[in-house]
C-alpha cells in the first residue's frame, strides 16, 4: 500500500550498546551487517550482559568503517577507546538460557571493558563457524543470526509509538524500543495484523513472526544510560500491551520480530544473499483482516487487535 516508508534504520554493533542511526545499511538473512556482532560476557557467571543488569551499557559507542560497515573502534566512557581484534579463542556463554559460542577479543580490549563494566568481562564476537540459529518453528529452514535475542530484525511502527505516548503521557521515541527498522505511514498497531512487508526494488521482504516481548530496557534512557526507577514505560505498556506467555507468565509486547526473505526473481537474479536497505524506501505490506497469521503464544488484553496462539511455520 502506498505512503508507507522506512523512516529510520538502527544498528547496535555491541549488544546493548548505543544505537547507531544509518541512512542505509546492508541486510542479510542474519540481520543487518555487524548488528549485535559483539556481546559482553560476565566471566564469572558465563552469561551475557545487557542493559537489563547494567543500564549504562547504552553508553558503549561503536564507530563503523564507512565502506565495510564493520567495527573500527569502541568508545567506553571513563575507560577510553579500544580497537578490538580477535585471538581466535572460542568462548561458550549463555544467552537467555541457551549456549552460544563466540570469539574472544584481545586482552587490552577486555581489560578496558572490564574497567568500564566494573567486573571481569570479555568482549566476544560472532563466530562465523559456530553460528546461532533462529527458532526453526518460525524460520522454517535454518537461518543463522548474530547475537540478537532471537530474530534477525526488530521492527517498530512510528504511529504505535505516537499512540503509546498519547495514551501514556510519556515522551518516548522509537529508539526507546531499540528497533532495527522504523516504519512510518501505518495506522497505530497495524503491525499486529501484518503478515509481511516488502521493500520496493530490493528483492527483500520481512515476515512478521512474533510480537516482541519487552523487558526492562525501554525504561532505560538511551541517551544517558540511566534507568527510570519508577518504570514508567513498563507500567504504561502493562496498561494496554499486556499478555501472558505459554506458561501463563505476564508479559508486555511492543514491536514485531521479523525474519528476512530474499526474492531474487524480482530483480531478475537467480540468487541473492544481501541487499542495501535505505531510509525513505517505500514499503508494501500484506494485511490480515482478522488476526495476525503467525504466533505469539499470548493474547493481548485491553487492545483493539487480537493476536492468535502459536502456529508453526508453513512454506
Amino acid at each position: 500500500m502506498s505512503g508507507v516508508r522506512i523512516s529510520q534504520i538502527f544498528t547496535s554493533p555491541v549488544k546493548s550498546g548505543k544505537l547507531l542511526s544509518r541512512q542505509s545499511h546492508v541486510l542479510t538473512a542474519s540481520g543487518f551487517v555487524h548488528d549485535r556482532h559483539w556481546v559482553v560476557v560476565d566471566n564469572e557467571s558465563g552469561k551475557m550482559m545487557t542493559q537489563r543488569q547494567s543500564p549504562f551499557m547504552a553508553m558503549i559507542e561503536a564507530s563503523l568503517n564507512p565502506l565495510s560497515g564493520e567495527t573500527d573502534s569502541i568508545y567506553l566512557p571513563g575507560a577510553g577507546r579500544v580497537m578490538p581484534s580477535l585471538f581466535g579463542v572460542e568462548k561458550e556463554f549463555d544467552i537467555h538460557g541457551k549456549t552460544a559460542t563466540g570469539l574472544v577479543s584481545d586482552d587490552n580490549t577486555n581489560q578496558k571493558m572490564s574497567t568500564f563494566m566494573n567486573k571481569d568481562v570479555s568482549l566476544v564476537a560472532v563466530d562465523p563457524i559456530n553460528k546461532r540459529e533462529q527458532d526453526p518453528v518460525y524460520a522454517g529452514a535454518r537461518q543463522d543470526i548474530h547475537f540478537q535475542d532471537g530474530f534477525a530484525v526488530l521492527v517498530v511502527n512510528q504511529s504505535s509509538v505516537d499512540k503509546f505516548n498519547e495514551r501514556s503521557g510519556l515522551k518516548t521515541t522509537a529508539s526507546t524500543f531499540r528497533p532495527n527498522i522504523v516504519l512510518d505511514g501505518l495506522p497505530a498497531f497495524a503491525e499486529d495484523r501484518i503478515r509481511r512487508v516488502q521493500f520496493h526494488h530490493t528483492g527483500v521482504s520481512l515476515e512478521f513472526v512474533k510480537p516482541c516481548t519487552r523487558c526492562s530496557m525501554p525504561d532505560v534512557d538511551q541517551e544517558t544510560g540511566q534507568l527510570d526507577q519508577s518504570r514508567q514505560v513498563t507500567k504504561a505498556l502493562q496498561e494496554f500491551r499486556r499478555g501472558r506467555d505459554d506458561q501463563g507468565r505476564p508479559i508486555t509486547l511492543f514491536g514485531m520480530n521479523a525474519i528476512v526473505r530474499f526474492h531474487p526473481e524480482v530483480l531478475g537474479l537467480e540468487q541473492m544473499s544481501s541487499a542495501e536497505i535505505k531510509v525513505e524506501q517505500s514499503v508494501a505490506y500484506d494485511q490480515v483482516e482478522e488476526q495476525h497469521p503467525w504466533t505469539s503464544n499470548c493474547k493481548l488484553q485491553a487492545h483493539p487487535f487480537p493476536v492468535p496462539t502459536r502456529r508453526p511455520f508453513t512454506p
